[in-house]
C-alpha cells in the first residue's frame, strides 16, 4: 500500500532565499567590511538592506505556500519551487518541478 492509501501526502518545499535574521546580518557583516565572502558571491549579492529585502522572500510569504498546499489535498509528490516574482500580483511565484 502507499502512503496515500492512509490519507499521507508528500510534498517538497524548495523556497529561494528567504530574508531572515541570519541573511540581514551576513549581509551587514559584508557591507560594514567585517566578513569577506568570495568574490564570486559578492558579485549576486545585492547592495542595500532595500535591494536584499526585494530580492528575498519574507519568511510569511513560504508559510503562506505552506498553507494553500496543505489545503489542497490534489497536491500529491509535488516539488514546489518558490521565487519571488516581482512583476506578479502576490510578488511569489510557485512552480512545480518534475523530476526526471
Amino acid at each position: 500500500s502507499s502512503p496515500r492509501d492512509h490519507g499521507v501526502r508528500v510534498n517538497c518545499i524548495c523556497p529561494a532565499g528567504v530574508y531572515t535574521d541570519m541573511v540581514s546580518s551576513f549581509l551587514n557583516s559584508t557591507w560594514e567590511g567585517r566578513y569577506k565572502p568570495p568574490q564570486e558571491l559578492v558579485d549576486h549579492m545585492p547592495k542595500t538592506d532595500e535591494a536584499a529585502r526585494k530580492k528575498y522572500l519574507k519568511p510569511s510569504d513560504v508559510g503562506n505556500e505552506v498553507m494553500k498546499l496543505i489545503n489542497d489535498e490534489s497536491k500529491n509528490g509535488q516539488v514546489l519551487l518558490i521565487t519571488k516574482d516581482p512583476e506578479g500580483p502576490t510578488q511569489v511565484k510557485v512552480e512545480n518541478i518534475e523530476l526526471k
